[in-house]
């Protein structure tokens, strides 16, 4: 009988190495025994792939040794991990690589927008927003705030960021 082969993003990148030309430059284990990679390209958790521009921060906790992962479409992932030494200071680089350019805007109080613009793996450029919990998004003050944002990244990086949230802002200029 044949062993079955094991499947989604971990054991496509042990099977044949490089997927898309990937190759995981720091590994831990999670406290259950899944492998986490992360790539120059993405950090690779066991059930999916997730790349570097699509993760808005991460912190890690040393009482608990886990890593809290917030993605820039607003989800928390928690991983438990043992002896996490390189991937901590590789997910630091490599988020913080990713980051071309930030700003913020209040719109009631401390809450507030914020307008990136994040570098994919193969150098092109993202635009996010965030919008704080407790904004309405569809509120007008919302729209001027973000609208306004995406107007001065436009300026400062000199590209066209596009109209809507997540929009590809196109391959960098000569000056990235």
């Amino acid at each position: 009988m044949t062993p079955r082969s094991p499947t989604g993003p971990l054991a496509r990148l042990r099977r044949r190495g490089r997927p898309d030309g990937e190759r995981p430059l720091a590994s831990a284990r999670t406290t259950h025994g899944a492998e986490v990679h992360g790539t120059r390209d993405a950090l690779v958790l066991p059930d999916r792939r997730l790349p570097w521009e699509d993760v808005a921060d991460a912190a890690w906790d040393a009482d608990d040794d886990a890593l809290t992962v917030r993605t820039t479409g607003g989800e928390t992932l928690r991983l438990p991990l043992d002896d996490a030494g390189r991937l901590l200071q590789l997910v630091r680089e490599r988020v913080t690589r990713s980051v071309v350019l930030r700003r913020q805007r209040s719109v009631a109080g401390r809450l507030g927008v914020a307008v990136s613009v994040r570098r994919r793996g193969d150098g092109s450029l993202l635009l996010v927003e965030e919008i704080d919990a407790g904004l309405d998004p569809a509120s007008p003050r919302v729209h001027d705030a973000v609208t306004a944002l995406r107007v001065e990244l436009a300026a400062e990086v000199g590209v066209d960021l596009g109209s809507d949230p997540g929009t590809d802002a196109g391959a960098p200029g000569p000056d990235f």
